[in-house]
Formats: structure tokens, sequence, C-alpha cells
């Protein structure tokens, strides 16, 4: 909003105010209220291989090669 910006702070309001102005001009524009909710019965449910994890996979090979 830096048209709305330089608009405030030329009728002489200070930066804090303006901030504030614009602040809540942005949330009057969107008023949607996010909500987010975690299903008991969504997400992943893999378990995790050990044979194809890569970190896993490095590890045994730098020990195979007498490194610890």
């Amino acid at each position: 909003m830096p048209g709305k910006a330089a608009r405030l702070l030329a009728r002489g309001i200070t930066p804090a105010e303006a901030r504030q102005v614009l602040m809540e001009a942005r949330a009057a524009e969107d008023a949607t209220e996010i909500r987010s909710h975690v299903m008991s019965d969504t997400g992943a449910s893999a378990k995790p291989s050990f044979e194809i994890n890569p970190a896993i996979k490095a590890v045994e090979k730098l020990t195979a090669n007498g490194r610890s």
C-alpha cells in the first residue's frame, strides 16, 4: 500500500500511526480467519526404512571403510 502510506505521511501523521492505519486496512481487506486442524486419520503413515535412508547408508559406508 505504498500510495496510501505516502498520502498518510503527507497528512502529517507519524510513521507509527501510518503503520497502524495500514495494518488495520490490510486486515479489513481480507478478514477471512484461517483455521487449521490436523485430523487424526490424515498424514503420513509410512514407517521409515533404514535400508533406503541416505544418511544411514553414508554412515554405513564410512564405517565400512574403517572410519568411525
